[in-house]
């Protein structure tokens, strides 16, 4: 996989999920990352993302809006959530928007490779 995006609000969070990705085995070229949607937004406009990692409850633009807008875009990443909070209705309203997974705070090292290998997978097979 070529870039992550990692688009969190809390700094802490952030570094605890690249440290997992870097860790994972799983490769991954540009570990790139964000605290709000807007950000992630300009980013998605000039640079070509294979797997988002998003927040939900982020300031400014949260991450429900930014898989709204996303869904204009000529490439489209990949969109996994990671979330503290278990709203199952949230979470169907965004797979039903083609979000791929949704992980729940803390994010377990082994379940977060398990998004990145299938993200790898999926992102061999568009090329």
């Amino acid at each position: 996989m070529n870039t992550l995006l990692i688009v969190e609000d809390e700094k802490e969070s952030r570094q605890a999920v690249k440290t997992i990705v870097r860790r994972s085995g799983v490769p991954v070229s540009n570990i790139m990352e964000c605290g709000d949607g807007r950000t992630a937004l300009e980013i998605l406009e000039n640079q070509q993302v294979d797997l988002m990692l998003i927040g939900i409850r982020m300031p400014g633009m949260d991450g429900v809006s930014l898989v709204e807008a996303i869904q204009g875009l000529k490439h489209k990443p990949l969109v996994a959530v990671i979330s503290g909070c278990d709203d199952f209705a949230c979470a169907v309203r965004l797979m039903r928007m083609g979000v791929r997974d949704y992980l729940l705070k803390p994010v377990e090292d082994r379940k977060l490779k398990s998004v990145l290998q299938k993200a790898v997978l999926k992102t061999e097979r568009r090329s």
